[in-house]
């Protein structure tokens, strides 16, 4: 079976490349923003109708295969993850129909960011793009090198196609709620986003729907950004809750660990400030859920990062939101390949702290702690290409892995 609710629910573009993608695993050179000629293509497409045709009848569209190369692994696939089809609509009527039941929308603006994470890449961070082109280190031709188009005309013609999208995606939704996600790079501190700009993506996709439409905007963030930015965007975003009292706003904080280790893995960043912020969003927004990324680097330290939650729970007295993410690619990061010391002492903290948690998030967080330890095995190729990318950071970044993460080789 390969049955996906995503390509249905969800649409994904990413203005710098010119990317449109149905779930945010596709290959993103599948389907280009600038072959659609409006925004309502985007929702009503030959190759759409045919991916869609595809999963229904059990095959296995290429466009999908991270999902299919995990799942050959044994491991739990995005599709597996996220993908279940809602029960009402399990139906051939609905699985094989044009209609349209968007309900979230990724939009990536720019690769604008103060961060290079060392999973990241020059396409999601302005740092790396300019680290890169600056680097002599011979392990810079495996990294990711930008395919941002920096072109200003086809820039502008694919934000205006973007607006298009959402103004006929609240035309023709039959969904009676979207979010509207907004990622990066840094979201903050996109031209796209800042100064109250993010005010006009709403009013497009208002201009169609109801003004008591169930609407949220969500900003994934690495928490860093400065204290007067920040400060702006939640004061804009009030006066827009006053004109549509239905808009919501849900912050999702890309913390993969704390203190020393989250700025050797978030590069760039300082963990009292990223603290601090997280203080700010807890206060003031209405959902905050944290979002770790699962990577060798950060396993090591993951009890840390769960025992600086149970402050935030005790200091907030709201169960803990977490979602979380793994890195699969670049293999050499994958924290399947750590030895299970880690993992364990990682599911035993979890276990003990479950109080803190909602209740379903923990049961998709111990899970995924689970499926990591179950599938963990050890990779030497891997070990000797992550030592020479840690060589590369040292003579980069002028940082050596132990004194931020420990002698986790």
């Amino acid at each position: 079976m390969s049955l996906c609710w995503l390509p249905y629910k969800e649409v994904h573009l990413y203005v710098p490349s010119g990317a449109v993608m149905y779930c945010c695993k596709q290959d993103d050179k599948h389907y280009k923003l600038d072959d659609f000629s409006s925004g309502k293509d985007i929702l009503f497409n030959e190759q759409l109708t045919k991916l869609k045709k595809d999963l229904y009848t059990g095959k296995k569209p290429d466009v999908c295969s991270s999902c299919w190369r995990a799942e050959n692994l044994g491991s739990t696939s995005w599709r597996q993850q996220e993908g279940a089809i809602p029960h009402n609509y399990n139906n051939e009527t609905t699985l094989l129909s044009n209609n349209v039941y968007v309900d979230h929308v990724n939009l990536y603006f720019d690769n604008t960011c103060d961060l290079a994470c060392v999973y990241c890449n020059a396409d999601f961070s302005s740092r790396w793009e300019n680290e890169l082109g600056r680097t002599q280190h011979s392990f810079a031709k495996f990294l990711t090198k930008s395919s941002v188009n920096h072109n200003i005309e086809i820039y502008n013609n694919r934000i205006a196609k973007v607006l298009d999208f959402l103004q006929q995606l609240g035309k023709y939704t039959k969904s009676d709620f979207l979010n509207i996600t907004i990622l990066g790079g840094e979201p903050l501190l996109s031209p796209q986003i800042k100064d109250g700009e993010f005010v006009k993506y709403l009013q497009a996709f208002l201009s169609n729907a109801s003004k008591q439409f169930n609407l949220m905007l969500t900003l994934h963030t690495n928490a860093n950004s400065p204290k007067k930015l920040l400060d702006r965007f939640i004061t804009d975003f009030d006066i827009i809750k006053e004109q549509y009292p239905n808009v919501k706003l849900k912050v999702v904080l890309s913390i993969d660990t704390v203190g020393k280790p989250s700025e050797y893995i978030r590069y760039g960043s300082t963990w009292k400030n990223v603290s601090a912020n997280i203080d700010t969003f807890l206060t003031h927004v209405d959902y905050v859920q944290f979002y770790p990324t699962f990577s060798l680097l950060n396993i090591p330290s993951f009890v840390n990062y769960l025992e600086w939650l149970e402050t935030v729970y005790m200091k907030h007295s709201e169960p803990i939101q977490i979602r979380s993410g793994v890195v699969f690619e670049p293999d050499y990061l994958s924290p399947y390949i750590l030895p299970s010391k880690y993992i364990n002492r990682a599911i035993d903290k979890c276990i003990k702290l479950q109080h803190i948690f909602d209740k379903n998030d923990y049961q998709l967080l111990l899970h995924r702690l689970y499926d990591i330890k179950n599938n963990a095995k050890t990779n030497q190729r891997s070990l000797d290409k992550l030592k020479l990318y840690f060589d590369y950071i040292q003579t980069t970044r002028q940082q050596n892995y132990v004194d931020y993460l420990g002698n986790i080789l």
